[in-house]
């Protein structure tokens, strides 16, 4: 995920902080050959929490057996969830109240607590946290949603707690949507079974949220990826001195669609997890708009891209495209 340009401090201490990029794009760095790149055998770790392992217990408990689906087959299906940093911003709490899966209008409960489970997925940016899981009818799903109670969810930035409004983006103009429960439809086809049994969210949060006169609100724009299938793609970034570029997005696509964008860190790193196994073309972008309308830009203050560098991965591995040159 990606930082927020219009924070105060981005606006004036990163970019005269940020490293003197200038002339031209080196394409001999940024469109090397996937020769050069390191794949690397990778699994995402699953964890826990005692939070949240006593909130699925309590739900377990309660669980009526009268609740069975009988006769229809079912498979046991988790859930995970995982996030990336985002600049000025510590923590985003989400008061979880459950996962489903759906199929047409008809949702099925994968994870249901009695009572909100506030999870910071800025903590999960090099694992996921397992959310728990439950039998579910084996058949076709159309695929998540994840339940959110807004009253109870919250941001901090530079030290200050705030509410987060969540809502909808349209004509660019945010549509707010009530406190009463939010549910946030991903699109993800699965049928559960022995290789669809684990499934990881991301909220992911660059995509997602935007600050105005000093809010945050949330337009969420999920991905998520079957971990059976997930794959993850990395690099770093610098500027022609060699010196790192932060707030850089790597943004991947297939097939022109943009799957998921990473933000470059402090160091010039940046890492996309849980994307679906497949061939990718990753653009890096000094000046990006996000999903929900929030324009972030790198530290070096250009405001180009640098040539594409297309990336194959598969199911299980992660691929380092190396040391990129701006």
């Amino acid at each position: 995920m990606k930082p927020f340009a219009s924070l105060a401090l981005l606006s004036t201490a990163l970019l005269a902080a940020g490293c003197a990029g200038g002339g031209s794009i080196a394409p001999s760095s940024a469109s090397r050959s996937a020769s050069s790149h390191q794949l690397i055998k990778y699994s995402l770790p699953i964890v826990t929490s005692r939070e949240v392992q006593s909130a699925v217990n309590r739900a377990d408990a309660s669980r009526s057996t009268q609740n069975s689906v009988g006769t229809i087959p079912t498979y046991t299906t988790t859930v995970a969830v995982t996030d990336a940093p985002l600049f000025g911003v510590s923590a985003i709490n989400l008061a979880i109240m459950g996962v489903n899966a759906y199929s047409g209008n008809v949702s099925t409960p994968i994870v249901s607590y009695q009572s909100d489970v506030i999870v910071n997925v800025l903590n999960y940016q090099s694992s996921a946290l397992a959310l728990g899981g439950a039998p579910i009818p084996v058949q076709a799903y159309d695929g998540l949603q994840l339940v959110i109670d807004p009253s109870q969810s919250s941001i901090v930035a530079n030290g200050v707690t705030l509410p987060l409004a969540f809502g909808a983006i349209i004509n660019a103009a945010f549509l707010p949507s009530g406190s009463g429960p939010q549910v946030i439809n991903y699109a993800m086809p699965f049928t559960p079974g022995s290789s669809t049994g684990s499934l990881i969210i991301d909220f992911n949060a660059e995509q997602s949220l935007r600050t105005s006169n000093g809010a945050y609100q949330a337009a969420p724009v999920l991905a998520g990826v079957l971990q059976s299938n997930a794959a993850v793609i990395e690099g770093s970034l610098v500027s022609a001195s060699g010196a790192p570029v932060q707030g850089a997005t790597a943004v991947v696509q297939s097939n022109g669609q943009v799957v998921a964008v990473a933000p470059s860190d402090a160091n010039g790193n940046f890492t996309v997890h849980a994307i679906p196994a497949g061939n990718y073309t990753v653009t890096i972008e000094n000046a990006f708009t996000t999903a929900a309308g929030m324009q972030v830009f790198a530290s070096d203050g250009r405001t180009d891209s640098l040539p594409p560098i297309q990336a194959s991965v598969p199911a299980g591995y992660q691929i380092n495209l190396g040391q990129i040159s701006d």
